[in-house]
């Protein structure tokens, strides 16, 4: 679905997927350590398939630095454990 955004990808999978553990999906599905070359911080609202396409004009962007499918990006909601307690201030 061209509307899926990260709360519900969270939601009805990440959550679900890495109760037992309590970690993060790349904890989950990572055979190794998987230290990032990007980083990318998102907006939570955002459609996936808007960000995957960012992420793809990244890796094309950067080709001529060795970027490919391969190359870690890091994305906070799959990244971080969502098995924390939520402060507000």
């Amino acid at each position: 679905p061209e509307t899926l955004d990260w709360h519900a990808l969270v939601h009805y999978l990440v959550v679900p997927r890495t109760a037992e553990r309590k970690c993060s999906m790349v904890e989950l599905l990572a055979d190794g350590a998987q230290p990032p070359r990007v980083v990318i911080s998102h907006w939570w609202s955002e459609p996936i398939l808007d960000m995957l396409a960012c992420v793809e004009q990244l890796i094309k962007d950067h080709k001529h630095l060795g970027y490919d499918y391969r190359t870690p990006v890091w994305l906070g909601a799959l990244s971080d454990s969502q098995h924390h307690d939520v402060v507000t201030v």
